[in-house]
């Protein structure tokens, strides 16, 4: 047998079969599992991954705000236990609300196993649902590291177990990826069904056998079932079976490949399987269709519309601050080498490959909705690009070749794990608003008062509200007629209310927020006992009302400070997230949250009149 045609060990046709049957710009011969060496380096770098994104995951408890989008996605997945199963909810698709929903279920049968009841522990869900959202942090922890070894697994398909692992070793550490592995959000979990779609379409290019295709359709039906981005993904499936049926046809003609494909039964089993797949798991999103297409239309209209302060278009900011400060620089040049040289030297796999991150991107190049988490699909193919590219200059000697990677995967990992460790640091710190709340209650201790906040909701000290304005809501809710097919989620709701006014009942005193228009002054005219002011470097969620600064300065002292920042330093922070703590700079600040400045009214001994539109009057 001539020397190019000797069989490969793992590989199931000989190079030469390879190479006249075109295959081989699309497989890398598989491999045997790898040695002691290397299969205790992949477990250190998920050990790693794992306890990056764990550190700090109690951050901001059992203040609600701390992460926006927690509350809503955890309050959702706690409603299903009430038996309605519709989340009357789709900005996001629905697997996210079962996955956790089924996650409280286990976890409230174990409460009950251990001698609490039901009813027991959905009051501890609406007095403080804490819990909830540490484990729903605890799930996409879980979903990082899942995609830390699926993106090893790509890695491995795409040139070995070395480009796997250097990869890996990379989305370890990304300090992007990192960062939204501590939240109870979609993202991360979207990204772990994503990496796993593309390493089945691989299959389907190199194999095209139906075991592939099937795989590849129940993916892709979970990404969608997780965030609408997914939609891009059948089109990644259509052109890797496209480039299947054009390589096996060789010197057919073009039309006759193309019949060949659209007539194809794995198309089929593709399809099915991405429908079924998302049907079972976002079943609403067909009985309820008329609130499905009106949440899908203010999704798609949202992301081009902007969110608050405008910071221009996505395909220049992301670019610009996104994508290297997510990875590091080193990490995000490398990246786009890698991307570049792959194209050149590996055009079939690829093109499959960086299909899906090359699309998405396009569709967001206009976008002014400019979260960083919206860029979290990018990161783990940079990582992987980079890895591929960072593999092929390693020496030929295995021990040097080891060393040399090590040593890239340190100097490609510097900056993003100062990050992450700094970062990780803060989050592992009481946030300002809990220290503030905890002195503020203190310091009214059981008394009834009133409040009034600046800034935006998110950022706002959560205090306890008084019995009163609690039953209030009660009545209200209770004598609301009932909605047809939310009977369910009305009963559930009153309970949630019944078990609130019962512990505020117990505890006593409370706070009533006022409301505050600078044209009619403070609602019912009469100011409040304290000011909450809270600053931050984000501006939209940081505004002072007109008129505020002047009533501060005459009728208020201020009589605590908690403070987040650090004078003269400035961290640079994702201006549409109402998230307190800077992406870059960390060392600006000494802990989550905004600086809170606590003003209480001064107490005169003449007495004061107030009328809407006046000023206090001694």
């Amino acid at each position: 047998m001539p020397r190019d045609s000797q069989p490969i060990p793992g590989a199931r046709k000989s190079v030469a079969d390879l190479d006249r049957s075109g295959l081989g710009s699309y497989v890398t011969p598989t491999r045997e599992p790898p040695p002691g060496l290397e299969r205790w380096a992949l477990l250190a770098v998920l050990v790693l991954a794992a306890v990056l994104r764990l550190w700090g995951s109690g951050f901001g408890l059992p203040h609600l705000e701390a992460r926006p989008d927690e509350i809503e996605v955890v309050s959702r997945a706690i409603r299903l236990l009430s038996g309605d199963l519709n989340p009357h909810f789709f900005h996001y698709p629905s697997l996210y609300f079962y996955l956790l929903g089924h996650v409280f279920a286990a976890w409230s049968g174990v409460s009950i196993a251990l001698g609490s009841s039901m009813e027991e522990f959905l009051a501890r869900a609406a007095l403080d649902p804490s819990g909830f959202i540490l484990l729903a942090r605890s799930v996409t922890a879980l979903a990082g590291v899942m995609t830390v070894y699926g993106v090893y697994r790509v890695g491995t398909r795409l040139e070995g177990q070395a480009t796997g692992l250097i990869a890996a070793s990379l989305l370890s550490f990304a300090h992007l990826h990192v960062r939204e592995s501590h939240f109870a959000t979609t993202d991360i979990a979207l990204t772990l069904f994503l990496i796993w779609a593309v390493y089945h379409f691989l299959e389907v290019a190199e194999k095209g056998e139906f075991r592939s295709y099937l795989w590849a359709g129940l993916f892709t039906g979970l990404a969608i079932s997780t965030k609408y981005v997914g939609l891009i993904l059948p089109g990644v499936l259509l052109l890797a079976h496209g480039l299947l049926h054009r390589r096996v046809a060789g010197d057919a003609k073009w039309r006759q490949s193309a019949r060949a494909g659209v007539g194809d039964p794995r198309l089929w089993v593709f399809a099915g399987a991405t429908a079924g797949a998302f049907v079972l798991t976002s079943p609403y999103a067909i009985l309820d269709w008329a609130l499905f297409s009106t949440h899908f239309k203010f999704q798609m209209s949202h992301l081009s519309g902007g969110h608050g302060v405008d910071l221009g278009i996505g395909g220049i900011y992301h670019l610009r601050h996104t994508l290297p400060k997510g990875l590091g620089w080193p990490t995000f040049i490398t990246g786009l080498m890698g991307g570049a040289w792959a194209f050149w030297r590996h055009p079939g796999k690829t093109t499959v490959l960086l299909a899906f991150p090359l699309l998405f991107y396009v569709s967001t190049v206009t976008s002014r909705t400019l979260f960083l988490r919206y860029m979290l699909p990018m990161v783990p193919f940079l990582c992987l690009t980079a890895g591929w590219w960072v593999a092929q200059w390693r020496p030929q000697s295995a021990r040097v070749g080891r060393w040399s990677g090590m040593g890239a995967v340190l100097f490609l990992g510097l900056v993003p794990m100062v990050d992450v460790v700094a970062t990780n640091r803060r989050l592992s710190l009481v946030d300002t608003r809990i220290q503030a709340a905890t002195w503020l209650e203190g310091e009214v201790a059981g008394d009834y008062s009133t409040v009034f906040q600046t800034g935006a909701h998110w950022g706002w000290l959560q205090l306890p509200l008084p019995t009163d304005s609690l039953q209030v809501l009660l009545r209200t809710a209770a004598r609301a007629r009932p909605i047809k097919g939310l009977e369910r989620l009305r009963d559930f709701s009153l309970h949630q209310a019944e078990a609130r006014v019962a512990e505020s009942t117990r505890r006593g005193g409370g706070f009533k927020t006022v409301a505050y228009d600078p044209k009619t002054d403070f609602e019912g005219g009469s100011p409040p006992e304290w000011i909450v002011s809270l600053r931050s470097p984000l501006e939209q969620y940081s505004m002072v009302p007109d008129g505020l600064p002047a009533l501060l300065e005459e009728d208020y002292e201020a009589v605590k400070v908690f403070r987040a920042t650090l004078p003269g330093r400035r961290g640079w922070y994702d201006q549409h997230d109402a998230f307190y703590l800077p992406f870059k700079g960390i060392r600006a600040v000494v802990r989550p949250g905004p600086d809170v400045t606590l003003y209480r009214r001064i107490t005169h001994s003449d007495s004061f009149s107030f009328a809407p539109g006046k000023r206090m009057v001694p």
